[in-house]
């Protein structure tokens, strides 16, 4: 069985040789509009079919990239929170010190 993404490409392939004797790649962008627009259905009807069958494929990969970019922000957020962590921890610290020194003189 041959894919829907395959069928729209040699379609696109087709309407191009047919009225510009080239490959669809080659055609600038208005030409490959002015095609979209005459062929506007035949288009529509197999962009649906190559979406419905790349879905599952496509979903995967997007999640695939969200996750990333979500362990990479997570990453950056941690570093970021264990610097003032440490940050904090020293002044507290410092803080006790000076406390305790305070209290000894005083005694």
């Amino acid at each position: 069985m041959i894919s829907a993404t395959t069928i729209r490409i040699k379609f696109k392939n087709l309407v191009a040789q047919q009225v510009y004797n080239r490959n669809w790649a080659e055609l600038s962008t208005p030409q490959q509009n002015e095609l979209r627009s005459k062929h506007k259905q035949q288009f529509a009807t197999l962009s649906r079919r190559a979406r419905k069958e790349m879905n599952d494929h496509d979903l995967l990969i997007r999640i695939d990239e969200r996750t990333e970019r979500l362990e990479i922000w997570s990453s950056n957020h941690d570093t970021h929170h264990r610097k003032y962590m440490y940050f904090a921890l020293t002044t507290s610290i410092g803080l006790i010190i000076t406390l305790i020194t305070l209290v000894i003189k005083l005694l």
